[in-house]
């Protein structure tokens, strides 16, 4: 807190306190506030015209052959997301012109987080009722890469609520039939994934594969009837739901995003499982949990996540321990199964998405607390005890709540389709 003091006549100190308030972080963007300036963007950034529009879109398949604008960017770093989603080593990741240099594996993570955050903050736009221009603003925005990756998900979160002051009317326009969905982009770049795939990699399903068919329709033709924004798919939903979708998002965005094998369970996870700790394990955790840096923080209503910076030297040792006791004990099936890792202090709900299972190794408190486990599809409601020599295995749809705040080493997996 800055003071000021000033001397008076009398020879008496006066102190003067002062709480300077914070200066708003200048913004390197910036939003249309009306239609003349969507329109007036429109035309600047070639989304006016049906050919602008296919031509910009056509243009991202010669994406590894030349400069890319920044907005390009963002469709090479949601693709790579999809690549690690099936199983591609990181080292092996085509990037094309992205990055103008060499790259450490820390910046590339941290892209590709800010990407997954860019592409829920599209989707949300567009159910609020901003509909196809929500995609727009993948170009509109005019974000540079080296920003985007400094913002937090409060900044996100910021962003979204401007947008209800700024009214749309809702009509008959050819944008909406080539909407720059990012999904939608992606696969023109892996036209070998399918949509359910990328989808499921970006943690989007705000349109269908009826409309990716009309999309491609147009592309093709060049031909485009102006018409109403396409009906969104799973993102229908009030205020409190997109809530929840924002928190389950940005715990998804906590985990490190790298390579999934898939899962093969030997045994069936109904809700959960409880395993005690090999001594290996605890002694490993126990390192693990000296070392606490925090590199993000998310809160809200019902959850307030601390995120540690991962270390491969202190934590990975005991992620690959726990990986390699399942298997020793028959639960996974080989070992090359773990990817998304990271180290966390919890308070509130943690849900395991569906297709998922999630290994957590506690590592604090010492003392022994309850939590509570809620899992509708197997009839459980039940409050164990967490504690620091057991490892708990998470079946997918299941709720771990808690009040306390607890420590653990997260790692998540997709199970095998087969």
């Amino acid at each position: 807190m800055d003071f000021a003091a000033s001397l008076e006549s009398s020879s008496s100190l006066q102190v003067i306190f002062v709480n300077p308030v914070k200066p708003k972080t200048k913004r390197h963007f910036s939003i249309p506030q009306s239609e003349e300036q969507w329109q007036n963007c429109r035309r600047e950034n070639g989304l006016a015209t049906v050919d602008s529009l296919v031509n910009k879109v056509s243009n991202l398949r010669g994406w590894d052959q030349r400069h890319l604008q920044e907005w390009e960017k963002f469709v090479v770093i949601a693709a790579t997301v999809v690549d690690l989603y099936r199983g591609q080593e990181e080292d092996t990741l085509r990037f094309g012109k992205v990055y103008a240099g060499r790259t450490g594996y820390e910046t590339r993570r941290k892209d590709r987080a800010a990407v997954l955050s860019l592409i829920s903050l599209l989707d949300r736009l567009y159910s609020a009722g901003l509909k196809h221009r929500a995609f727009e603003l993948l170009i509109l925005l005019n974000l540079r890469l080296s920003k985007l990756r400094l913002w937090t998900s409060r900044y996100f979160k910021e962003i979204f609520l401007e947008f209800p002051k700024i009214l749309f009317e809702t009509k008959e326009e050819i944008q909406a039939c080539v909407p720059l969905y990012l999904p939608f982009l992606v696969q023109l770049l892996r036209p070998e994934y399918t949509l359910n795939t990328i989808q499921r990699a970006l943690k989007s399903k705000t349109l269908t594969r009826h409309d990716l068919d009309a999309f491609q329709q147009a592309c093709h033709t060049r031909q485009c009837v102006p018409s109403l924004p396409f009906n969104s798919g799973e993102f229908q939903a009030s205020q409190s739901s997109q809530e929840s979708q924002a928190l389950d998002h940005e715990l998804g965005q906590a985990l490190h995003i790298d390579k999934m094998f898939p899962a093969d369970l030997n045994t069936t996870i109904a809700g959960y499982k409880v395993f005690d700790m090999s001594q290996e394990l605890y002694q490993k955790a126990s390192v693990a949990e000296k070392h606490q840096e925090i590199c993000n923080r998310i809160e809200r209503s019902n959850a307030c996540i601390t995120q540690y910076e991962w270390s491969d030297r202190f934590h990975l040792p005991a992620a690959n321990q726990a990986i390699d006791d399942l298997v020793y004990n028959g639960v996974l099936h080989g070992s090359d199964v773990f990817r998304q890792k990271t180290y966390l202090k919890y308070c509130g709900h943690l849900k395991v998405e569906n297709s998922s299972l999630q290994i957590l190794i506690p590592t604090s408190p010492k003392e022994i607390l309850d939590v509570s486990l809620l899992s509708s599809e197997h009839n459980i409601d039940h409050k164990i005890p967490w504690r620091t020599d057991q490892v708990l295995l998470l079946g997918q749809g299941t709720i771990l709540s808690t009040t306390g705040n607890i420590g653990f080493i997260s790692i998540a997996m997709p199970l095998s389709s087969e």
